[in-house]
């Protein structure tokens, strides 16, 4: 609960301030990833630290990154002109397009390493969906003055629901 607090309060409030440092990315894919799913492990009574908590958690957080730190780009000339130092602000477009690509691939390696629970099929589609993500993802490298981003979005944040989804119905047996 510290953790979160932390990183809640932490994300916009002086000193840690980490949506101005190029972390807020990455505190927001903590806080609503491991974080939750530590919260869902004590809420049933199990421990934080179980390996189902980093099964299930760690290729969450990896697949949160590509929205949230692709969701800076429309804002770029706004944040620095504010003096925020956003991860795109930092890095830039093209950067953060290859880490989000990276992320998604991660995320989607973690599931076929760890994962014996996954039914073939969706680690089938949810591979698809990576490969989706990634090519979204990389097609803003050649042409970043377009931040028309809604297709990227559409495609990240739906590759979010595969990590939460398919261990909860694999856990209740559907």
């Amino acid at each position: 609960m510290g953790t979160a607090l932390v990183l809640g309060v932490g994300y916009t409030v002086p000193p840690l301030k980490f949506s101005h440092r190029g972390l807020g990315e990455i505190a927001v894919a903590l806080a609503h990833s491991l974080l939750v799913v530590q919260a869902g492990m004590l809420v049933v009574g199990g421990r934080v630290y179980d390996p189902a908590v980093f099964e299930i958690g760690l290729p969450l957080f990896f697949a949160v990154i590509p929205s949230i730190s692709l969701s800076g780009l429309p804002d770029l000339d706004a944040d620095k002109a504010a003096g925020k130092s956003t991860l795109v602000v930092k890095l830039g477009i093209r950067p953060v397009a290859v880490m989000a690509s990276g992320s998604a691939l991660a995320a989607c390696l973690l599931v076929f390493l760890w994962s014996d629970r996954w039914p073939s099929w969706t680690l089938v589609a949810m591979a698809i969906h990576a490969i989706l993500v990634i090519f979204a993802a990389l097609s803003l490298c050649p042409r970043p003055e377009s931040r028309r981003i809604d297709g990227v979005m559409i495609a990240s944040l739906s590759y979010v629901l595969w990590f939460p989804t398919v261990p909860l119905l694999a856990a209740a047996r559907f």
